[in-house]
């Protein structure tokens, strides 16, 4: 998870949070169509670091699920350059 919030950083240029999501996709429009999996991994990850008590899974599911985004956000990253 850190991996990717480093990673999504890097074209927007600051750490990215739910409430900036839709900054980031007019500033990296090539990351427009992951809209909704970025904030879903957002409230995912804001759940994984900052609510000890919430049910989040980190599962072979979960990774799957992460490893995908991940690899897409790669493919747009790409097309940015």
């Amino acid at each position: 998870a850190r991996t990717l919030h480093r990673a999504l950083a890097q074209p927007f240029g600051e750490p990215l949070f739910s409430n900036q999501l839709d900054r980031f996709c007019a500033t990296c429009p090539a990351f427009a169509s992951l809209r909704e999996r970025l904030a879903e991994f957002l409230g995912w990850s804001q759940a994984l670091f900052f609510d000890p008590g919430a049910p989040v899974r980190l599962d072979a599911e979960t990774r799957r699920w992460l490893r995908d985004l991940m690899e897409r956000c790669l493919s747009a990253e790409r097309r940015l350059t």
